[in-house]
């Protein structure tokens, strides 16, 4: 499972469509899906596409494993409202699985057959991922690796139940293997030419892979394109989108002006495989030498400007594990998650850093003003969190 390394896959497909004139990717997407609440129904496939949505993560009646696999999608879909949003459409990149979710019903809808079968006609038999597919009773009739949960602190075991998650399909949830993959990545960086053959459209990726939205955070000076993610690092130009599942990981990287592409996949959760990752590029790329953002000093008046609570669910109580906290202790400014505390510290106007064991490389997050000075926003790990006004 390659988890939201299908995000690619599923802005291809509606975007074809798109340049068939099937759909208009800047009009309402009321136009095509009927009986959608005020603010859902006036949203574009382009902002969901760019993640510009203003949708939270994982809207609406969500219980994995309830869902049919014919009907689960148009279900889901149905039961977001304008309470899935926790800001103005347009206003600010804020990653949502569940914009994703909407692109494939859009996709499913105006293409008139169901989304998994749309993605196989446009991308997976043109390209040659034979036995790539959606439908868990069609992967467990091949070889395929079974997903592990846990790390080096807690027992490693298989994942069980296998995940079904029929209305994330669009956003993640796409079966392959690493030389399917090879293919794609080989057909994305030829202009979709492969054997030959041009399998792809060369407008289409283009479209993918240029600049919609900055990112703000996480890769600071990067920019999402549609279901690809856009960045400088140590002066290459990448092009990628990872994904995590419960049990699977997969890397998927590509720096086309040397036709090089990295792609690890996984069964374990949340193992990105940052070292390897790194050493793949310094053995096969011609790369800068690293330079890390110097840690600039901040003062307590400073930082109590930062100080605060932030989260996605700001009209009702928001529960602990929602909500990530911003405070100073010992004269550091420091960010609590449910998972950990961790210092931050100050390398530019309003952009911090924070280090976590498992990951090299600092983290990038960025708090964001309102036109008035005051912070409305904390955007990390690509997504937008509100400050909870006191």
């Amino acid at each position: 499972m390659i988890g939201s390394t299908t995000k690619p896959f599923t802005a291809y497909t509606l975007l074809s469509m798109a340049e068939e004139g099937k759909v208009d990717i800047n009009k309402s997407v009321g136009c095509y899906i009927k009986d959608l609440s005020p603010i859902l129904s006036n949203v574009t496939a382009s902002q969901l596409l760019s993640h510009t949505a203003g949708l939270k993560e994982d809207s609406g009646d969500y219980e994995k494993d309830k869902w049919d696999v014919e009907s689960g999608l148009e279900e889901y879909i149905r039961t977001l409202n304008d309470s899935s949003f926790f800001t103005d459409p347009g206003e600010i990149f804020s990653y949502s699985n569940t914009g994703f979710s909407l692109i494939g019903y859009l996709a499913q809808t105006v293409g008139g057959k169901p989304y998994p079968d749309a993605v196989d006609e446009r991308i997976l038999k043109p390209v040659g991922m034979n036995n790539s597919t959606f439908y868990l009773e069609t992967a467990v009739t091949h070889p395929m690796s079974m997903g592990h949960i846990g790390n080096a602190s807690i027992n490693v075991t298989v994942y069980r139940p296998f995940e079904e998650d029929v209305p994330e399909w669009p956003a993640g949830y796409l079966f392959s293997n690493v030389n399917y993959m090879g293919r794609f990545a080989t057909a994305l960086m030829n202009n979709g030419t492969l054997d030959g053959k041009q399998v792809l459209s060369s407008r289409v990726i283009n479209e993918m892979s240029t600049p919609h939205t900055p990112l703000y955070s996480y890769y600071p000076d990067g920019s999402y394109g549609y279901g690809l993610i856009l960045h400088n690092y140590r002066g290459v130009d990448v092009v990628e989108h990872g994904g995590n599942l419960e049990g699977f990981s997969c890397v998927f990287k590509m720096v086309p002006e040397h036709k090089f592409a990295l792609i690890i996949l996984d069964n374990g959760a949340d193992r990105n495989m940052p070292n390897s990752t790194k050493k793949a590029f310094e053995l096969m790329l011609p790369l800068k030498s690293e330079v890390q953002p110097k840690p600039m000093e901040t003062n307590e008046s400073e930082m109590i400007r930062y100080v605060g609570n932030y989260s996605m669910e700001q009209n009702q109580n928001p529960q602990p594990e929602n909500i990530t906290s911003v405070t100073i202790k010992d004269n550091k400014l420091m960010i609590k998650t449910k998972d950990r505390e961790v210092a931050l510290e100050k390398v530019g106007k309003d952009q911090f850093t924070q280090t976590i064991p498992e990951n090299p490389e600092p983290m990038h997050i960025r708090f964001m003003p309102s036109k008035d000075g005051r912070i409305k926003y904390l955007h990390t790990g690509f997504r937008a969190f509100p400050k909870i006004e006191s």
